[in-house]
């Protein structure tokens, strides 16, 4: 991609979100969002490091929705199975981490990503998972693709 073209991406995702930083959840469908020849991992990854350098904390689905089936899931290496984007942010930025709950897991980057990844998720959406965090600080869903 482009220097242009990576500032572009940026500057789409930068324009859906509210003006100061926060939580934002960023559902995505990136094949539909451009060609790979078009949007390539480094220049997504450029776009969220430029986000969370400026106060936003980065929510990407890792869901494992297998795990009904199957019984397995690693954190550190089970891959998700809701696009490529989660996988992105928590191969390629060390500061990323992962959610414990086996189907709905989240990568988070940013600020708040440690009070985020400690929820102990003992019910999918009840008081103690990443929803009532959401809810509480009034992310913003972000849909790509």
């Amino acid at each position: 991609m482009s220097v242009s073209n990576r500032e572009t991406f940026y500057d789409a995702l930068l324009a859906s979100l509210p003006n100061a930083p926060g939580i934002v959840v960023v559902h995505s469908s990136l094949v539909t969002l451009a060609p790979p020849n078009v949007l390539d991992k480094w220049d997504v990854l450029f776009a969220v490091d430029r986000l969370v350098r400026q106060g936003w904390t980065l929510v990407f689905p890792a869901f494992t929705f297998s795990f009904t089936s199957t019984g397995r899931f690693d954190v550190q290496h089970t891959p998700s199975e809701t696009g490529v984007f989660a996988d992105w942010v928590f191969q390629g930025l060390p500061s990323s981490l992962r959610t414990q709950h086996p189907i709905y897991s989240f990568v988070v980057i940013g600020p708040m990503s440690q009070e985020i990844a400690a929820c102990p998720s003992k019910t999918t959406f009840g008081n103690t998972s990443p929803f009532k965090v959401f809810e509480e600080h009034d992310a913003r869903i972000v849909m790509l693709g």
